[in-house]
């Protein structure tokens, strides 16, 4: 018996058994032209988006654990340095622990698909859902049958929770329980990224293998439906050839079955089009403004989602459960396009990019669908904790600090860090959301908005005593775990602490010299020069030595007001009005 239980901002609770699902898809039919769309459509949307991102980064990780075996099984493991195998040792670790959970998670979310297309199909027939689980399904089986599944071939590998035989099994049961319906055929047969005529063929040998006789006897049945269906398409696209432009996808270069007028830009595009490639959630972005789900809860699938998800059950996920805000709103959105667009235009187009080599300028030229794509990005961002590595890593280019000195000196060089620019806009956004509840003391006035070094003049007819302090490398000298348990305080969101936390975990750098890389090397202190963010979190940090000196109540008093210290940035100065209060 299937069992859903959804909670919708601003709606009544819908629990569902029994018939539940079979009715939420007969009005979710009934009313897929509506302007909100049914809550059980976007449901399904949600369901496959967590079924292709678990069971891809799966296999990434069971790929990256079968070339750390077979490193350590080639012979030069006892050469390598100590502390490199330690190091190695503990990504080990993090990948194996990533493995399991992406595994277990992922397997149970196809095993719902499997339960939800055994009770209801006619709703994955439609066209707004057909495409999306047909390439799924396609691209998933191929990995797992193809060519490309000695890649996840490890040793122990139930030690992982990968289960490839019963993965294979739960897709075909999939292909099965929908295989009946034509249009599910066609688009299965259309998938020219993944489908071949001998998908199936494959498929059907694990199935033989593990003895499940009865369902290959049935999946037989729906390739050949399949294979029939793709022979008619060859015929159709024969057709199309000599179709008119106007009838034809601008984006897929498909015949439009059910076009349709898009609000902005006036092109028309088949509605599977929208669906499947330009907003493949469309509760996001095709309906503005629609209630969202806060909490999915699955009686086969019990999970916690008030931790982040790729730390649970990482030792470091300790520290991320102590902050004191509970995750209780995982898919609340907290960057808006608005935002993406207002950090967007403030990013400039002269400077280069980063490791990829894409600029602010690339980004800007890509219009309002890139911004709404970006915002969907940027928001997965926060809700799995999580940055990809291509955005973590940054270049560090040495620049002289005086042309007249010593040249072969590192103290002469300053590294300016060179991010790429799709990582400095989302650091833009971050500042954006939390700045307005981080503020410096009135003493600080670098890096602050209205202030600047004239307004750090003391004009005064009395004798002041002055201690300059300067801070030597400060941005490097940084301690992550403090200044998250900082911002903790300040009722910044958890998610936000949480990429926080494992963006400065993960990142990595590399030295870029007269047009050559370094390898690239882990920085486990500091906050990066040139960070759109170091600025923000390095006043937050040195903060306290401020509000401290001041408490003190000893130093110049100008109205009745103790004005002991000043700083700018990394420069202190200490004020009293005699040598024996600067001592004190």
């Amino acid at each position: 018996m299937l069992v859903i239980s959804l909670s919708v901002t601003g709606s009544r609770n819908i629990d569902l058994t029994q018939d539940g699902p079979r009715k939420l898809a007969v009005d979710a039919i009934e009313n897929i032209e509506a302007t909100d769309p049914p809550l059980f459509l976007r449901f399904l949307n949600l369901l496959m988006n967590d079924a292709i991102y678990l069971l891809d980064e799966a296999l990434t990780y069971m790929s990256q654990i079968r070339e750390q075996q077979a490193e350590r099984g080639d012979g030069s493991w006892p050469d390598v340095p100590v502390f490199q195998r330690s190091e190695r040792e503990a990504t080990f670790q993090h990948i194996t622990m990533l493995a399991r959970f992406h595994n277990h998670l992922g397997l149970a979310t196809i095993k719902m698909l499997s339960t939800l297309t055994s009770e209801i199909k006619d709703i994955f027939y439609t066209s707004v859902l057909v495409d999306r689980i047909a390439s799924m399904l396609n691209y998933f089986l191929l990995h797992l049958v193809g060519p490309k599944n000695r890649e996840f071939k490890v040793k122990d590998f139930e030690k992982y929770e990968f289960k490839p035989a019963e993965m294979v099994t739960c897709i075909c049961r999939i292909y099965v329980n929908l295989g009946e319906n034509d249009n599910f055929c066609l688009a299965v047969s259309a998938d020219g990224r993944s489908y071949s005529s001998s998908l199936f063929e494959q498929a059907g040998n694990v199935l033989r293998k593990i003895g499940e006789y009865n369902l290959l006897k049935e999946l037989d049945h729906v390739a050949m439906h399949i294979k029939q269906a793709s022979e008619q398409l060859k015929t159709d696209d024969e057709i199309v050839t000599l179709a008119p432009d106007e009838y034809l996808d601008p984006i897929m270069s498909t015949l439009m079955l059910d076009p349709v007028m898009l609000p902005s830009s006036k092109n028309v595009v088949d509605k599977s089009t929208i669906a499947s490639v330009i907003f493949p959630n469309p509760k996001r972005l095709l309906f503005p403004g629609p209630p969202y789900i806060n909490i999915l809860s699955f009686q086969c699938v019990p999970m916690e989602i008030n931790i982040m998800p790729h730390m649970a059950s990482d030792p470091k996920a300790a520290r991320a459960r102590s902050f004191s805000k509970p995750w209780t709103d995982p898919v609340k959105q907290l960057i808006t396009a608005e935002s993406v667009a207002r950090s967007l235009y403030g990013l400039s187009g002269r400077k280069s990019g980063g490791i990829d080599g894409v600029t602010a300028n690339h980004i800007k030229h890509g219009g309002p669908s890139l911004i709404c794509l970006l915002t969907l990005l940027f928001n997965d961002f926060l809700n799995h904790c999580y940055v990809p590595d291509s955005l973590t890593e940054v270049c560090l280019v040495p620049i002289p600090k005086s042309n007249a000195g010593d040249m072969t000196s590192l103290s002469n060089y300053r590294l300016i860090a060179v991010a790429a620019a799709i990582s400095k806009l989302f650091e833009k956004c971050l500042y954006s959301l939390i700045s307005p509840q981080i503020d410096s003391a009135n003493y600080q006035f670098g890096f602050k908005e209205g202030s600047s070094t004239k307004l750090c003049i003391l004009k005064s007819v009395v004798p002041v005593f002055a201690c300059f302090v300067h801070a030597k490398a400060t941005f490097d000298r940084v301690n992550f775990k403090k200044f998250l348990d900082k911002i903790d305080t300040k009722g910044v969101d958890l998610r936000i602490i949480g990429t926080l936390q494992y963006w400065f975990e993960v990142q990595r750098f590399k030295i870029k010299w007269r047009g050559y890389f370094s390898e690239s090397f882990p920085v486990l202190n500091g906050v990066r020069q040139g960070g759109v963010l170091s600025p923000l979190l390095y006043k937050l940090y040195v903060d306290d030595l401020n509000l401290r000196l001041a408490k003190t109540g000893v130093g110049c008093f100008i109205g009745g007001v103790c004005f002991n210290n000043l700083t700018y940035t990394d420069d202190l100065v200490i004020l009293a009005p005699t040598v024996a209060v600067l001592n004190h």
